[in-house]
C-alpha cells in the first residue's frame, strides 16, 4: 500500500503536509490514517471505489468505514478475504457447531479414520465412558466400525482414506510424520509434502499448518509470502486462528485492516481476537456500537456450541 507524499493532505483525516486536498486512490492511505484511526472522519462528498458519493452520515462503524471507503489489501483477494466466514461444521453425533480451529471455545475435535468424520471431543468422551461401563460396544460412535487398537491399524485406515482423496487423511498422516507420532519416525520433508497435498484437496487445517511452517522457517526456508498466502486461504474458509494471525501481522501499527480481521475472528468465538477489539475500543479505534455488536456475536457463538458433554470433555482435556 503506497502512502501520500509529504506535501499532500488526506481528505479522509486531514493528515499530510502541504495543504493541498487530494482524493485517495484504491491503494493510497496517508500515514495519519493508518496510525490514528480515531481521528479520521469522512469528508462529505468523498467517493467510494464505485464512484458513489458518500457522506459522514453514511458511516456508523469501523467495519462500515472499511466497506464504504474501500480500504483493503492490494491483492485481488481483498473483497473475498473480508467476507463473513462460512457456517461452522456440525458434529455428526450431537449436531452442534464446531470451530474450524480445534480447541476454540474449549472444543477439541477428533478425526475418525474409519469413516473420515470429525466429531467433537464431547461426543467421543461420552461414548468412551459408556464403553468403559459396558453399555456400548467398542465401535466408532458414528459408523459403528470397530475402533482401532494399534498405531498400525490407525495408519492403515488413514491410508485407505487417502486412496479416495480425503484431505484430512493426508493432513493427519502429515502430522504423524511431523511430530513422530503413531509409531512413525519424524520426517519433516514427508510431512510438508502431505500437508501440501491436503491443502490442495481443501484442508483448511493444512493451510494453517503450512502458514506456520513458512512463517517460522520450521524445516523449510522462511517465506512470509507463502505464509500469508496460506493464512489467507485458511481465514477465508473460516479458520479462526489464521484470521487472528493475519490481524497480528497487519496490526504492527494497529491499522484498520487488522481491526477488521480481529472483529471477524472474535465474532467466530476467538478469545484473543475479542481482547484485541477491547484494546481497540479503549484506544478509540473501535466504536461503542461495533464493540457491543462483536461482544453479542461472540457470546452467541459460544452459546451455540455449548453442551454438558463438551464441558466435561474440556475439563478432562485441560487436566491431561
Amino acid at each position: 500500500m503506497s502512502s501520500l507524499d509529504d506535501t499532500s493532505t488526506c481528505v479522509v483525516c486531514g493528515g499530510g503536509g502541504g495543504g493541498r486536498d487530494v482524493k485517495l486512490s484504491n491503494k493510497q492511505v496517508c500515514t495519519s490514517c493508518a496510525q490514528k484511526v480515531e481521528h479520521c472522519k469522512i469528508e462529505d462528498g468523498a467517493s467510494d471505489n464505485s464512484g458513489k458519493i458518500i457522506t459522514s452520515a453514511d458511516i456508523d462503524t469501523v467495519s462500515d468505514s472499511i466497506e464504504k471507503i474501500g480500504i483493503c489489501n492490494d491483492d485481488d483477494d481483498g473483497d473475498e478475504l473480508f467476507q463473513d466466514p462460512p457456517p461452522k461444521e456440525e458434529c455428526q453425533i450431537c449436531m452442534l457447531p464446531m470451530p474450524f480451529s480445534s480447541n476454540i471455545c474449549g472444543i477439541k475435535k477428533v478425526y475418525q479414520p474409519c469413516c473420515g468424520k470429525t466429531l467433537c471431543y464431547g461426543c467421543v468422551i461420552a461414548a468412551n465412558d459408556e464403553m468403559n461401563k459396558g453399555n456400548m460396544k467398542r465401535l466408532c460412535p458414528f459408523c459403528r466400525f470397530p475402533i482401532h487398537n494399534t498405531d498400525k491399524e490407525y495408519l492403515k485406515r488413514v491410508k485407505k482414506r487417502m486412496q479416495i482423496n480425503d484431505p484430512e487423511a493426508f493432513y493427519f498422516l502429515g502430522s504423524a510424520y511431523r511430530f513422530g507420532s503413531q509409531g512413525l519416525r519424524q520426517n519433516e520433508k514427508k510431512a510438508l509434502e502431505l500437508w501440501e497435498r491436503a491443502a490442495e484437496l481443501g484442508s483448511i487445517t493444512a493451510h494453517y499448518c503450512l502458514a506456520e511452517v513458512y512463517r517460522l522457517g520450521s524445516g523449510v526456508e522462511k517465506d512470509m509470502d507463502k505464509a500469508i498466502h496460506h493464512y489467507k486461504l485458511a481465514a477465508i474458509r473460516g479458520h479462526e486462528i489464521a484470521r487472528y494471525d493475519l490481524g497480528v501481522l497487519d496490526g504492527k501499527n494497529y491499522n484498520i485492516q487488522a481491526i477488521k480481521h480481529f472483529i471477524i475472528s472474535a465474532k467466530a468465538g476467538h478469545d484473543d481476537s475479542l481482547k484485541m477489539i477491547g484494546v481497540g475500543y479503549k484506544e478509540g479505534l473501535v466504536t461503542k456500537e461495533e464493540y457491543a455488536k462483536t461482544l453479542r456475536e461472540y457470546k452467541d457463538c459460544w452459546d451455540s456450541m455449548r453442551s454438558e458433554e463438551r464441558a466435561i470433555a474440556k475439563a478432562i482435556f485441560d487436566h491431561e
